[in-house]
């Protein structure tokens, strides 16, 4: 009997440190933020998600192994991590400012006491973040995850083009575009270059066409169904071509189904199914195919209704970082951003740089007045 020797496998507990992280600095695209990442941020992070991961694990609770949450106190993780306590703080807000990792602190302000902490996938907020590597010699940055993850090479069906339309109010206005998965008129001007890589990947080519797949060709006429149940019987010497039904692209989800996917990732129910009928099966894929029908779904939506108020289906469809704050009856905590972002999204179909709309968003926030915002959203105490 031929024994099987696993190769490859890890045996013993590790961080797992994603390859992203390896970028020299990281740029936050909502605030315009920059941090400078080091191997303290790699290794703090790799820890914490690593804790998180296991702690939070419905197999673990369930075995009674944890109760679901991630406590530990900044002493520990600074000596865990073999870092001084003043050089866990810089990393844990950096950390933060990237959107990776959040806390709670604790009631009793207690010396040593625990923060809960809630860590979040680099692939859930990658969207938010620019990476800037650094170059190798020969020129070519030392990381190329487009490359690496495949996603430069996979070919789908090409949007549909833009539709051009006429507003009420006599100003044309493009539907949507072709973008990159996971781009948004938020995202920052240097990221020009992905999204013209980005329209390779969704170009359509001839191996895509279900007719040309099938080995057969289509006939020019349909004089072959013409053949009548009597030449068949009597032996007619008439073949009739099969005629290839052209497959049906697969239905595009609807705007909420896709914010929730976005948003939730993998775990979410229906996010592996929904790429499975679109022929994706790596996570990865998946995840640039939904921001990519996202965007398009985002951008048939009408942004300001006729009195110029910002559409509550527009905010509604607003995800992850883009997506205003809310109090607890549903209104906004802050009406001054979900106008800026109807502002920034009407720039970038108008066809403004993103340079231009980066700059304009701090403007748009402090000109935003309440009869902008829908009334039924408008915080009680009102607050920009």
């Amino acid at each position: 009997m031929t024994e099987t020797v696993e190769t490859n496998v890890i045996k013993e507990p590790s961080r797992i440190i994603p390859k992203r992280l390896d970028a020299r600095t990281m740029a936050v695209k909502s605030t315009g933020e920059v941090i400078r990442v080091t191997n303290d941020h790699r290794i703090i992070y790799a820890y914490l998600e690593d804790q998180f991961r296991g702690l939070t694990n419905p197999k673990n609770i369930a075995a009674g192994r944890s109760t679901g949450h991630f406590y530990d106190s900044d002493e520990n993780l600074a000596i865990k991590n073999d870092v001084s306590k003043s050089t866990f703080k810089k990393v844990k807000k950096d950390l933060k400012a990237l959107g990776l990792i959040d806390w709670k602190t604790p009631k009793a302000k207690k010396s040593g006491h625990a923060c809960e902490y809630f860590v979040k996938q680099l692939i859930d907020i990658a969207h938010n973040l620019e990476f800037i590597y650094q170059e190798l010699p020969n020129g070519q940055p030392s990381y190329d995850h487009v490359r690496v993850s495949g996603l430069k090479t996979k070919k789908t069906k090409k949007a549909a083009q833009p539709k051009i339309e006429e507003r009420e109010d006599g100003v044309q206005k493009q539907e949507h575009e072709q973008q990159s998965p996971g781009m948004s008129p938020t995202a920052i001007y240097s990221e020009s270059k992905p999204v013209q890589q980005a329209d390779s990947v969704a170009s359509a080519s001839a191996e895509d066409d279900p007719e040309q797949r099938s080995g057969f060709s289509q006939p020019a006429s349909d004089s072959s169904d013409d053949v009548s149940a009597h030449d068949a019987v009597n032996g007619g010497n008439v073949i009739p071509v099969p005629k290839v039904k052209k497959q049906e692209s697969p239905e595009i989800a609807d705007l909420d189904s896709l914010k929730c996917w976005r948003e939730n990732g993998p775990g979410d129910f229906g996010f592996m199914e929904y790429g499975k009928e679109h022929g994706e099966t790596d996570v990865d894929r998946i995840a640039a195919l939904i921001d990519q029908h996202y965007f398009e779904a985002l951008n048939q939506i009408t942004i300001f209704d006729e009195n110029r108020v910002v559409t509550e289906e527009f905010i509604n469809g607003l995800s992850r970082g883009e997506a205003p704050k809310r109090n607890d009856d549903g209104t906004l905590k802050k009406y001054g951003f979900a106008y800026a972002m109807a502002q920034a999204y009407q720039a970038h179909r108008e066809g403004k740089s993103e340079e231009e709309i980066q700059r304009s968003i701090p403007v748009w926030i402090e000109a935003a007045l309440p009869e902008y915002i829908p009334v039924h959203l408008l915080p009680k105490s009102e607050p920009v």
